[in-house]
């Protein structure tokens, strides 16, 4: 399961298969926008996030070696919206549900950086130097999705154009300035914001050869940079995010040490299949944060984590007040509980912390048919969520020191602040604007946040309107995303040593190994049965855990 969220900050998102009438709509209400009777504004959302790394050919490049290979391209964003509750399915050729449009009012300034030649900060000021340095082409698109009043056209600045420190002044002035004419009660038309895509996509988590190549130099006795300098090495691409998780997972923090005799016991024990980091899950259920435009619903039989429909009746019940702090590891955390919070990403070397402040009740009556969801909390309040990827290997990471570590280029840093079930116009003149996120602009989002709970405090909820922003379902609290890939090497190192696909399915089920993988690996190996391995599959095997 995952939910995408793309924005039209930087024009239409490319979402595959959407017919040409619903492109050509939505292009013309960009322009124009569609009258806002019949729906309210109900989530505000402020976000600086990343998108489209393309590191020139080589896949994944980790925090560590980033001090040694760069980025070719990426894309910045910048949106302050207030989104309504009105949206629109869009379809295939065939009138097949691809999307769900959403609209709203607000800001977007988009970055394409391109062409880069040195390692780049994703910082504004840090991009604006490198493309005057000619490290890089910068470019900008600004997008007003409402009517600014004519008091400001004159000083608005071109849309689109060359990315400077200049211009970035100029684009950041006027944005602040817009924001109160939005508020103008004649502002009446409402414009596509974003693109909600939810499909069947389990996060990844297989790896296999980057997992064992990793796992093979921890036992070898090897340090990650010479693991990192071996695997450049080899004609084969290994996923190097993956490699550094690798040493983490071992228990390593230094790139220049190479392991203890008891973390290459663990690596060796790990390719035998017998060590790994396996918990059950609580067979009460656990709670998992969802973003506000999740629904669970992807028309599948087997994946249905649609919540509970909100009682008629909300206004009136009793509300728990709460506030938590939650940090979502993608090393180590449910596939569920990453994609389900919006913007899935499977990425190793990630690190999600979000902050709740909420009124809620906890749903279990009218489970919808099929789903897996034990009980839905429905609520109003706010989330501040902070991503952080490609963390520099060793760096300990907390809410305190985000800053600091994006000044130091020891991590991509992303922020939102959303407002779960209420939007309120004044709100536009506190959010913040486009910045380069450092410690003391980190302290002013927390002040920002703090602002906007003091606001919300003041606020009757029973006349706002609830989200459903967590789900209880069976997931494990803590995972190992490993166990495939071990799965897989256990696997073929039994084809190797001759061993039955019944004995190996005995011993990897005591082992809390993947029984579908290995009986996909024996398959791919030409054993369906219990029969005797064959030579070919023995010499096929070996080949498979010999890196060239």
């Amino acid at each position: 399961m995952s939910t995408t969220i793309s924005s039209t900050a930087n024009g239409i998102p490319a979402i595959q298969d959407i017919n040409d009438d619903d492109i050509r709509e939505t292009e013309n209400e960009l322009t124009s926008g569609i009258s806002n009777a019949d729906s309210e504004l109900v989530n505000l959302k402020i976000e600086q996030k990343i998108s489209g790394r393309d590191a020139g050919g080589r896949i994944n490049i980790g925090g560590f070696v980033n001090s040694n290979a760069k980025y070719s391209r990426f894309h910045t964003r910048y949106m302050a919206t207030l989104l309504s509750n009105k949206t629109k399915q869009l379809t295939d050729a065939q009138g097949n549900l691809v999307a769900t449009k959403r609209y709203g009012i607000g800001f977007g300034l988009a970055l394409d950086i391109r062409n880069i030649e040195t390692k780049i900060n994703v910082n504004y000021g840090v991009v604006a130097a490198s493309a005057k340095m000619d490290f890089a082409d910068v470019n900008y698109k600004l997008n007003v999705f409402g009517a600014i009043g004519p008091a400001l056209v004159g000083d608005m600045p071109s849309v689109t154009g060359d990315f400077s420190a200049e211009s970035f002044d100029q684009l950041t002035t006027f944005i602040q300035s817009a924001k109160t004419t939005l508020q103008d009660p004649e502002n009446t038309k409402l414009y596509p914001i974003e693109f909600i895509k939810e499909e069947d996509l389990k996060i990844e988590r297989t790896d296999t050869r980057s997992i064992f190549f990793g796992a093979q130099q921890v036992s070898n006795g090897i340090g990650l940079l010479e693991a990192i300098k071996s695997a450049r090495d080899h004609s084969e691409q290994f996923n190097e995010n993956v490699i550094q998780f690798v040493y983490r997972y071992f228990g390593l923090k230094d790139a220049y040490v190479g392991p203890l005799e008891s973390q290459k016991r663990d690596a060796l024990n790990w390719l035998k299949g017998s060590f790994n980091k396996v918990t059950p899950a609580d067979p009460t259920g656990s709670w998992v944060q969802i973003d506000d435009v999740y629904t669970g619903d992807i028309n599948s039989e087997e994946i249905n984590y649609k919540p509970h429909p909100v009682p008629v009746d909300w206004a009136e019940l009793p509300k728990t007040t709460d506030f938590q702090l939650q940090e979502t590891s993608a090393d180590f955390s449910s596939d569920l509980k990453i994609s389900a919070i919006g913007d899935g990403s499977g990425e190793f070397n990630t690190i999600i912390i979000a902050r709740d402040l909420s009124q809620f009740i906890d749903v279990s009556d009218n489970r919808p048919a099929g789903s897996q969801v034990i009980e839905t909390r429905y609520g109003v309040g706010l989330r501040l969520k902070i991503k952080l990827s490609n963390i520099e290997f060793g760096t300990d990471v907390d809410i305190g020191v985000v800053g600091a570590v994006s000044e130091l280029g020891l991590a991509d840093v992303e922020y939102e602040i959303s407002g779960i079930g209420f939007a309120d116009m004044s709100l536009l003149d506190i959010l913040p604007g486009p910045m380069n996120i450092t410690q003391n602009t980190m302290d002013d989002l927390i002040k920002v946040f703090d602002d906007l709970k003091n606001r919300f405090a003041q606020m009757d909820v029973s006349d706002l309107k609830p989200q459903a922003f967590q789900i209880r379902v069976k997931e494990p609290e803590f995972v190992d995303p490993f166990i495939n890939a071990q799965s897989i090497v256990f696997a073929v190192n039994q084809i190797r040593n001759k061993k039955k696909l019944e004995e190996t399915m005995s011993a990897g089920l005591s082992l809390g190994l993947n029984q579908d993988l290995i009986k996909d690996t024996y398959a791919d190996f030409g054993v369906t049965d219990n029969s005797r391995i064959t030579l070919a599959a023995r010499r096929e095997a070996k080949d498979w855990l010999i890196f060239q």
